[in-house]
């Protein structure tokens, strides 16, 4: 046999053997033949792929050198250099290999699907898209590329379009769990609840071990006010949580189970497998700015939660001593009223939307910022692969996750006695920068309006207890109905008003109120108000607000509490379950702090019964507001700014991070 058909043999049997996922075999052949030829192409060509598939990513990178030294005229040869650039993460040389390859041949349909894939890991969904695209017109329709594309218009927040392409995909392989995974997310940003709720029972019917989707369900079911089968699923969610199996995202879990230990492994578990492996250790000098730099990082600088509660401390921040950035993930829906004032109040916004990782870490580097503090945490939108990378020499979680992000990359998260006391604190992968108060600031600008509303044009009766709740809809559990149910039987005409959140919430709620004995007529929905002051206006009339558990009211305790109307909570053990008792007891209202549902049944009964006994509330509560920190913002900040200055203070002095304790202001 000659010298060339022995190689080609060789070659076809090694082709082979990689086909059938024996590396190895195909080594050991390549290696010969490379004795023989070692300029081989397709020997050289090979054997880096083998070493590829087998992570040997280094001997790889050898190899592809080598090879595109001696043939830089072959596009397949440098498409598969592209995927080894992406399986490094570099992202970037990934993409350069791609444009040769398609520079060699502009049709190939690897190079371009390839090259899209790439640029969704750097954020570019707008280049990504024209890249699937392409590919879709160079082949009939298929899951990868149709998902993908939708991929990308949700990217984009093209919600309508990224649901058609999902709808198409889905319509082609009807049984694909991935695809009715991401097209029930999709469903949920379109609050399309209902259908959300089908697509991933659908999905739990094919595979219920796919990853998070049993906590998507269970979420998606509170979002519709279903509690069926809830309790069953709960149990099946915390044997997955134990397995540490992909059961459910941190931050859908607070809502469901109160218990900071479980919070802790779904963290922990989600930093497992969703944070990159490939962390680059950076080392920050020890300097001492003029100023200490502040950058606050968060996908919600708009009409949010966290911007309402954020917006008085960026105003109040002392200038001649810290320096205020703001960076912002995620650009504000067209008309939101709260972005133009964040802007104006700090010192720089740095717009990041559309920005890979590595985009990200380069442009705060730039800026040397002292503290970076993270506002998003578990929620929509973060950004935590950035941090695990270290952008700051300290790292703090603040106001928009309650609970621990379960990885080494957060050096503080910022909090209260209340919300981690001592014995929960190791729970917390990060150590605990503690305000002498409630850890919440309080937005002196977020003030009612003048306008007077009836009861009458709020529907609600001019005689008996007004009740409310007007937290988010994934709040609401059964549990906390069938107590508000005993609530409402030992207090005759009394009623409970509840935020409509949204249709199927409505019908479910008054469904589970029937079926325990509370007509219709006494649970009351209000509608939303464009205008927040006129909602502060509104919830006025309520007599007593009644706190959901084990996710208690946060951003609504406060409104609530400006509006003059006293917030009756269950104390829990996790930081969620706790806030709203943090806030009251801050007034020092301890009274309103119940320990468990007999507590809070008989509480809110007895305020029922004897309104006097509520109205002595009332008066304290409105008395407290006028002398407490918590709500003078000016106060609140010079005790954040005494904890950046502590935690700063200990990474000058090459300390390590520990708990710190912050002082009352006299």
């Amino acid at each position: 046999m000659n010298t060339n058909l022995l190689l080609t043999n060789m070659l076809k049997t090694c082709v082979n053997y990689l086909e059938n996922k024996k590396y190895d075999d195909a080594i050991t052949i390549l290696n010969k033949v490379l004795q023989i030829h070692p300029k081989n192409i397709d020997g050289l060509h090979l054997i880096g792929l083998a070493f590829k598939e087998k992570k040997y990513f280094q001997k790889s990178r050898e190899y592809f050198k080598k090879l595109l030294t001696l043939e830089k005229g072959n596009a397949n040869i440098w498409c598969n250099n592209g995927l080894l650039h992406f399986d490094i993460c570099d992202y970037g040389s990934a993409i350069y290999s791609y444009e040769k390859a398609l520079e060699l041949d502009p049709l190939h349909k690897d190079a371009w699907f390839n090259k899209g894939v790439a640029l969704l890991k750097l954020y570019k969904f707008d280049q990504a898209l024209n890249c699937f695209n392409t590919v879709l017109g160079l082949e009939k329709e298929n899951k990868q590329t149709l998902n993908y594309i939708a991929y990308s218009h949700f990217g984009l927040g093209q919600y309508i379009d990224a649901l058609k392409f999902y709808s198409k995909a889905i319509n082609l392989y009807p049984n694909d769990v991935e695809i009715l995974y991401d097209m029930g997310l999709t469903q949920i940003n379109l609050k399309l609840y209902d259908s959300a709720t089908s697509t991933f029972q659908k999905a739990y019917d094919i595979d219920a071990d796919y990853k998070y989707l049993l906590g998507r369900l269970l979420y998606t079911r509170s979002l519709n006010g279903d509690y069926s089968s809830s309790d069953e699923k709960i149990n099946l969610l915390i044997k997955n949580i134990e397995k540490e199996n992909r059961a459910i995202v941190p931050f859908e879990l607070l809502s469901i189970i109160d218990d900071p230990e479980i919070h802790l492994k779904a963290a922990k578990i989600w930093v497992h497998n969703e944070i990159s492996e490939l962390k680059k250790e950076k080392k920050f000098k020890i300097k001492k700015n003029e100023k200490i730099k502040v950058g606050y990082f968060s996908s919600d600088f708009k009409e949010h939660p966290v911007s309402f509660l954020i917006s008085s401390l960026f105003e109040s921040h002392d200038r001649s001593q810290f320096e205020i950035f703001a960076f912002s993930f995620q650009p504000p829906p067209i008309g939101d009223a709260i972005r133009g004032r964040l802007v104006v109040a700090v010192d720089h916004f740095i717009h990041l939307e559309g920005k890979s990782d590595e985009e990200i870490s380069k442009i705060v580097e730039g800026f040397e910022i002292d503290i970076a503090i993270d506002l998003n945490g578990h929620t929509r939108n973060n950004r935590l692969e950035i941090f695990a990378n270290r952008i700051a020499p300290i790292q703090v979680s603040y106001l928009g996750f309650p609970g621990t992000t379960g990885g080494n990359f957060i050096d503080y998260i910022i909090a209260d006695r209340v919300v981690i006391p001592d014995e929960y604190k190791k729970f917390f992968t990060e150590k605990i920068l503690y305000l002498p108060s409630c850890f919440l600031g309080v937005d002196d600008k977020r003030e009612r309006s003048k306008r007077i509303f009836t009861k009458k044009e709020c529907g609600l009766p001019d005689i008996g207890m007004v009740f409310c709740c007007f937290n988010n809809s994934y709040k609401f559990n059964k549990k906390i109905i069938e107590s508000w149910v005993r609530i409402l039987k030992a207090v005759d005409k009394s009623v409970m008003w509840i935020a409509e959140n949204n249709e199927n919430f409505r019908k479910n709620l008054i469904e589970e109120f029937n079926k325990l004995g509370i007509d219709s007529s006494r649970i009351i929905f209000a509608e939303k108000m464009r205008l927040i002051g006129d909602h502060l206006a509104r919830l006025s009339l309520a007599d007593l607000f009644l706190d959901t558990y084990p996710y208690s009211a946060h951003s609504t305790t406060i409104d609530s509490l400006k509006s003059d109307v006293p917030v009756l909570t269950i104390l829990g053990k996790s930081f969620p379950s706790r806030v709203a008792a943090s806030l009251v007891n801050a007034l020092g209202l301890t009274e309103l702090i119940a320990k468990n549902f007999t507590e809070y049944e008989l509480a809110a009964i007895d305020f029922g019964l004897t309104p006097s006994k509520l109205k002595t509330i009332q008066e304290r509560l409105i008395l407290g507001k006028k002398n407490n920190v918590l709500f003078n913002n000016t106060n609140y900040t010079k005790q954040l700014e005494l904890g950046f200055k502590s935690i700063y203070s200990r990474h000058q002095s090459g300390l390590g991070v520990d708990d710190v304790f912050i002082e009352n202001l006299h």
